[in-house]
């Protein structure tokens, strides 16, 4: 997807060679076990690196956040438009994200940063990935 964005943003023409594994992402929390168990304003870290940032906007399918009309597959916290429950969205480096853990309400984490913390993922369905 970053070089998707990066070709359609610079024209640059690139055509990818081969497919790669795309690394899911996790909520992690100290504090919910579920997204519904977040309190109202709760504190969300994330990535903010364009690969993964787009990937945190998918919170758009749980209900969580609304997009602006015309968002595309490129979301960032930009483009974030309103949010019932008033969350407040952190972007933070990638590997940032799991020390945040008690500082914020939960915090979407790519998997292999998570592998190297020694966190386990929230696998529940609403998770956002």
């Amino acid at each position: 997807m970053f070089l998707a964005r990066s070709d359609t943003e610079n024209g640059t023409g690139i055509t990818p060679l081969a497919a790669t594994d795309v690394v899911p992402l996790g909520r992690y929390s100290q504090q919910a076990e579920k997204l519904t168990d977040l309190p109202d304003g709760a504190r969300i870290a994330h990535p903010d690196d364009p690969a993964n940032e787009d990937r945190t906007c998918g919170c758009s399918k749980a209900g969580l956040i609304t997009l602006k009309p015309g968002t595309g597959l490129y979301a960032t916290a930009d483009d974030i438009a309103g949010s019932p429950r008033h969350l407040k969205f952190t972007p933070v480096h990638a590997q940032q994200t799991p020390r945040l853990l008690k500082d914020v309400d939960t915090s979407v984490i790519n998997d292999g940063v998570a592998t190297l913390a020694r966190g386990k993922a929230d696998t529940t369905p609403s998770a956002c990935r």
